[in-house]
């Protein structure tokens, strides 16, 4: 976190966020968001969506950058989103970005695999 953000490890803090995400009571995924305290200076503000927080304070990403990819559940995991312990769920690593090219959060999420279906579309211009 601290090489991405460009953080100095001694001075600086972040403001760390997990989130449930549910459907009808049943959890699809797990999410801990991880931002620099200059753009989240009080973390109870956050009620509902980081980024209607982050679009009012004029900190929203611009650009963000995924990887997908399938792996096991830990156990705590596993508790989290009410599945067996090593069961395959998608973990997805973003980071998005200011206009400025400055890295302004960093999230993960383990995402149910019966709630998610994820598309990538490739193009060139010829």
């Amino acid at each position: 976190e601290q090489l991405t953000f460009g953080l100095s490890p001694s001075s600086t803090r972040v403001a760390r966020l997990e989130r449930l995400r549910l459907h009808e009571g049943t959890p699809m995924s797990y999410e801990i968001s991880v931002l620099p305290e200059e753009f989240v200076p009080n973390p109870w503000e956050v009620e509902g969506s980081l980024y209607e927080l982050l679009a009012r304070t004029r900190h929203m990403p611009v650009r963000a950058l995924q990887r997908f990819k399938a792996v096991n559940a830990s156990a705590d995991v596993a508790a989290k989103l009410n599945v067996p312990e090593a069961q395959a769920v998608f973990f997805i690593t973003r980071v998005g970005y200011l206009a400025s090219g400055i890295a302004v959060e960093i999230t993960t999420s383990y995402c149910r695999s019966e709630y998610f279906d994820f598309v990538a579309e490739m193009r060139r211009d010829v």
